[in-house]
């Protein structure tokens, strides 16, 4: 099993520079576009800002493509050319939103937000009757209706000068400094050749609305082990339209039912249950970086979990690194069916350490690593799991997936609770590729490396390939690749040793029949379809998304089973307001 683990992460990581060096050509329309865009990389690299500009420009002119948008605003930042900077990339964010690309959605989002801060602002406040004014900034010609809001500029000196040519001849000249951040309002009161003011000035406009976003989804799970999921949700996020503050949250209902074999085993009848999760979180943009905080509440009949933390990210200077850490505490009380936690209860406590970065290689591709640290203390075991034990003779006899009536044929007696180590440390590596490989697709790639002290070790390989088919419809396949080993103390046959006379029954201290702490495969495959109802690009947008996955999970040193096949799928609206 831990080669068959090397071996994953060997291949990994060779397909990943294959699939790089292979698809380089593929991945634009234009391959003199993509050169162009490497040549304002290195330019910017060298600290060559105009020749940057250049050669993402002409990239530009043979290609639109978001990511050398997102790449000439850093350029465009770094001379201060803010205005030009965030309309570059607000187009790399639309193209982000419209593809369902979340790196560079996340990526954009915060050069946006980065940019917004740097830029400075100008009311003029016209008089109420404004026809016939010439109104002119900076020498260049400005319609009194672009003027109704505040005015988004880059930090520098203005001149404003309007006059009237209608009725009584008037005029107003005003130079106006801006510096970064800077909102000023500028009164304009017209005066005649005597000097006279010409008119009140217009009422401020209203300002603009909140972002929102919500989603209503519908969820269902079943098995071959008889264990069946339905899952309901909704979740919603709002935000200021500059993305200054955003907040959101989401609730759920699990509906269980299941009868699976380690029920069966122990003539437990099949149970009911429902499961309710609440979640919410926050963030808001410092000048230092963007800090935030969440939280989640979820009850059980028999388990009850609230957990909290905060995060904090930002970018470095050139917008080509962006930086994020997390840390999150929660706090979990076991119970037991049927009986009130204030009769009996046991704590679990994890405390989850989230560190990591987005990378920027190319125009085309962006890179997330991230590396989790978690600590768990205190009870684990399920409290209504039994683990067999037998006689080391008939241990060394029994084969996986032994069924539950063989199992208790050939048992002794005994059959002790789960029981499970109180500390457990667990480490998590994880990495993902985000490739556009042509202006309707993109591939998704991510490997999660995982070890723990409880001796498991595993590889994740996860892939998404996003197509749109159209403005309206986009659809993906998903595929899956899971394998691990067991825990040091996992075994197919716990043996019991005693038990002769008056001797006692010795049995060994950690035991478990958990499928998931022992040494398995798993393949998953499906796909999804998103249909957009409005016209894309407009307000409110509204969308359905459609998604199934076939699941088989193959156990390898298990009782009862040998492999589970599962069916997940999910049909829901989306909608942004």
């Amino acid at each position: 099993m831990r080669k068959l683990w090397a071996l994953r992460v060997f291949l990994l990581v060779l397909g990943l520079v294959v699939s790089r060096r292979a698809s380089a050509a593929r991945g634009w329309d234009n391959p003199d576009a993509l050169a162009l865009a490497k040549e304002g990389i290195d330019a910017k690299k060298a600290g060559d800002i105009e020749k940057c500009i250049a050669k993402d420009s002409e990239s530009l002119n043979l290609e639109d493509h978001p990511y050398v948008r997102l790449h000439i605003s850093s350029c465009y930042a770094a001379q201060k050319k803010y205005k030009d900077a965030l309309i570059n990339a607000r187009t790399a964010l639309q193209a982000a939103l419209q593809d369902d690309d979340d790196e560079l959605k996340e990526a954009s989002l915060k050069r946006v937000n980065d940019l917004l801060p740097r830029l400075a602002k100008l009311k003029v406040e016209l008089p109420a009757k404004s026809d016939g004014l010439k109104i002119t900034l900076n020498g260049k010609p400005v319609k009194p209706a672009q003027l109704a809001e505040k005015v988004t500029l880059d930090p520098g000196e203005y001149k404003l000068e309007v006059k009237s040519e209608s009725g009584k001849k008037a005029s107003f000249k005003s130079t106006i400094t801006l510096d970064e951040g800077d909102e000023k309002t500028v009164e304009v009161k017209l005066k005649t050749e005597s000097g006279e003011p010409d008119g009140p000035p217009a009422p401020p406009k209203a300002p603009r609305a909140v972002i929102a976003r919500a989603s209503l989804l519908m969820s269902g799970y079943t098995d071959t082990a008889n264990v069946h999921l339905a899952t309901p949700s909704v979740t919603f996020n709002v935000a200021a339209p500059d993305n200054e503050w955003r907040a959101g949250g989401g609730y759920l209902v699990d509906l269980i039912t299941a009868a699976s074999p380690d029920m069966v085993s122990s003539a437990s009848r099949r149970f009911r249950e429902v499961r309710h999760q609440a979640s919410g979180n926050g963030a808001y943009k410092f000048a230092f970086g963007r800090v935030g905080a969440l939280g989640y509440f979820s009850t059980e009949p028999d388990y009850r979990s609230i957990s909290f933390g905060a995060t904090y990210d930002t970018e470095t200077s050139d917008g080509m690194i962006m930086p994020q850490v997390g840390y999150r505490v929660g706090l979990n009380t076991l119970g037991y069916r049927d009986t009130p936690f204030e009769n009996f209860s046991k704590s679990l406590t994890t405390h989850t350490l989230d560190g990591g970065a987005t990378f920027i290689v190319a125009p085309d591709m962006l890179v997330v690593a991230t590396l989790t640290l978690m600590y768990e203390a205190g009870e684990q075991a399920k409290l209504y799991r039994f683990v067999p034990m037998f006689t080391e003779d008939v241990a060394a006899r029994v084969q996986p997936g032994l069924s539950p009536d063989a199992v208790n044929f050939n048992r002794i007696d005994l059959r002790p609770r789960e029981n499970l180590p109180q500390q457990r440390l667990r480490v998590a590596a994880n990495g993902r590729l985000n490739y556009k490989v042509s202006p309707s697709g993109t591939v998704r790639l991510e490997e999660r490396l995982y070890n723990d002290n409880w001796g498991i070790s595993a590889s994740t390989t996860d892939g998404v390939y996003l197509i749109d088919l159209s403005d309206r419809i986009r659809v993906w396949p998903h595929g899956r690749f899971h394998a691990q080993t067991g825990a040091s103390f996992h075994q197919l046959a716990y043996v019991a040793a005693g038990g002769t006379g008056d001797a006692a029954i010795i049995v060994p201290q950690f035991r478990t029949t958990d499928r998931e702490l022992a040494p398995m495969i798993g393949l998953t495959g499906g796909g999804g379809v998103r249909l957009t109802l409005t016209t894309p690009g407009s307000f409110p947008m509204l969308g359905v998304v459609v998604s199934a996955d076939v699941m088989y999970n193959k156990y390898l040193e298990s009782l009862y089973i040998t492999g589970r096949t599962a069916l997940w799928g999910t049909v829901g609206v989306e909608g942004e307001f």
